[in-house]
């Protein structure tokens, strides 16, 4: 083997050996900062467990004026126990517009209305979550995602503005209702073709209730 080739050799075998720490040290680094751990605080809602699971709000800020967002990030936890090696158990969600829903009330307990975007949910599901050539139907907008067993882990993708589903034009008090469809495929024999058709296993989660106001922006 002449000395070149010998030269490039070894600058092949370091160069797989950096990128095999480089995927070793990604598959293992820790989460992002706030996943994984049991969210508490005035600014976080949680609803109550139904089938295992529970969805909350991280809120903030939790009062804020017109011209700036008041920004809600879903966060989920499931304590349904699985014996694989992650103790995952695999959730899937609908498209944005059939897995959630909302309500805003004011002090008076009036709904307010909804933008555009804000009518847009709560739409029934018309697509199967699976499709037989290609798996998951990603194209129709569902997702899934590994839960880690009693973890509470931040679903950034659904996060979302109060200002841009409602109409929040009046200073005040408001009470903010969340609520989200999630699928649960069940174990039982048969029931995986379930997932080829629009006769899906959702379950709604039991909805989040938060607190928020909205101040009249300054010089207004």
């Amino acid at each position: 083997m002449s000395t070149a080739n010998l030269f490039s050799g070894k600058h092949y075998c370091k160069l797989v050996v950096a990128i095999w720490i480089f995927a070793v040290g990604t598959i293992y680094a820790e989460p992002p900062a706030g996943e994984g751990t049991d969210f508490s605080g005035s600014n976080v809602f949680w609803g109550d467990e139904t089938n295992g699971v529970r969805i909350a709000l991280v809120i903030a800020p939790l009062s804020s004026s017109n011209n700036v967002p008041i920004h809600c990030i879903p966060v989920i936890k499931s304590s349904i126990t699985r014996t694989n090696r992650l103790h995952t158990m695999n959730l899937y969600f609908p498209p944005p517009e059939s897995c959630y829903q909302m309500t805003l009330r004011d002090e008076s307990g009036n709904l307010v209305a909804k933008t555009a975007k804000g009518k847009s949910l709560g739409k029934p599901i018309t697509e199967p979550l699976m499709v037989k050539i290609g798996g998951l139907n990603s194209q129709a907008g569902f997702s899934m995602r590994p839960i880690i067993q009693n973890q509470s882990e931040m679903l950034t993708g659904f996060s979302f503005n109060v200002q841009d589903y409602f109409e929040t034009t009046n200073a005040g008090k408001y009470r903010l209702t969340y609520e989200m469809r999630v699928i649960l495929p069940q174990n039982a024999k048969g029931n995986y073709m379930t997932l080829h058709t629009t006769n899906l296993p959702t379950t709604i989660l039991p909805a989040v209730v938060a607190d928020v106001e909205i101040r009249r922006s300054a010089g207004k």
